[in-house]
């Protein structure tokens, strides 16, 4: 079964070209009780995902909030660079200093369309890939908060990364035909522990949605007939609900067609998917009568 939708509403990323940049100094001063030594300039519309009280909880910080001012620069891993990826006067960099600091962004903004897809650049300043970058971004609709309630989700990661701007393209998974009021967009870039001396970056520009303002088609989750897998998106466990024989084999394949998962089945049975990587994957339920596909969405 599917659902075609007439959107005529618009949904567009506030300062998804990072042009606009504002200094949020004094604000991150006030919440870290402390005069900081070094400026905190973050893109107009987004704000910091690391906390000042979880900076606070860092040995760095901490051994340094007895003196006048904190002298570690504890954004450094969130600058204004140029060139943008079009030529344009600035791109956002994200990464981790010698400090082990991550300073990813968020923002959420208004939305009742359905976007295709979610596009952008993005390129990585090291020649060690063992970094990562993901760009996540949910729709969501009245008090639902959790991204398990979202009614479309859209990611994309890269492990590693070229040295010169790329651009990348996700699409949007929906969940049901509802329309949604906000959306939300992540963008994190992660490092190894196991290289804690490493100092890299990525520098992401043009962050857009594409289409969503025609006829979309949508296909919700009872098209998996026989088939599901719940909850989708997933954290760390979902539940393997199908009808048919036991003797099934469950194979989930990530986004580079890789296997990663495979399993004899049995109905109602638990999936442990807490050690795989965040992104998107697709689970392949194969029984003695027939064989189904399902996308999942691993946060």
């Amino acid at each position: 079964m599917t659902t075609a939708l007439e959107i005529q509403a618009q949904c567009q990323i506030p300062n998804g070209d990072f042009e606009q940049w504002q200094d949020v100094t004094g604000t991150m001063s006030n919440q870290l009780n402390i005069p900081l030594k070094y400026p905190v300039l973050v893109p107009a519309e987004w704000l910091p995902v690391q906390r000042p009280e979880d900076l606070l909880m860092n040995e760095d910080v901490g051994s340094r909030l007895n003196q006048d001012s904190l002298d570690i620069d504890v954004f450094a891993g969130l600058k204004k660079v140029a060139p943008g990826a079009l030529g344009t006067a600035s791109a956002l960099l994200l990464g981790g200093d010698q400090y082990g600091f991550v300073s990813d962004v968020v923002t959420t903004f208004d939305c009742d369309a359905r976007p295709d897809r979610v596009t952008g650049y993005f390129k990585y300043l090291s020649e060690l890939e063992h970094d990562s970058i993901n760009i996540l971004v949910l729709l969501q609709s009245g008090s639902n908060t959790s991204p398990e309630d979202a009614i479309g989700i859209a990611t994309f990661t890269a492990y590693g990364g070229p040295p010169e701007f790329f651009k990348f393209e996700a699409d949007f998974i929906y969940f049901n035909s509802q329309i949604p009021d906000r959306a939300i967009v992540t963008i994190t870039a992660g490092r190894y522990i196991s290289w804690p001396e490493d100092t890299t970056y990525y520098i992401v520009d043009e962050i857009a949605f594409e289409g969503g303002s025609s006829t979309v088609t949508v296909k919700e989750a009872q098209t998996y007939g026989a088939f599901l897998l719940s909850p989708n998106p997933v954290f760390g466990t979902t539940y393997l609900q199908f009808d048919g024989s036991n003797h099934s084999v469950l194979e989930i394949y990530n986004n580079m067609g890789n296997l990663v998962y495979k399993s004899q089945t049995s109905r109602n049975q638990e999936i442990d998917l807490s050690m795989m990587p965040s992104g998107m994957y697709l689970a392949r339920l194969q029984s003695e009568e027939s064989s189904y596909i399902q996308k999942i969405m691993k946060l």
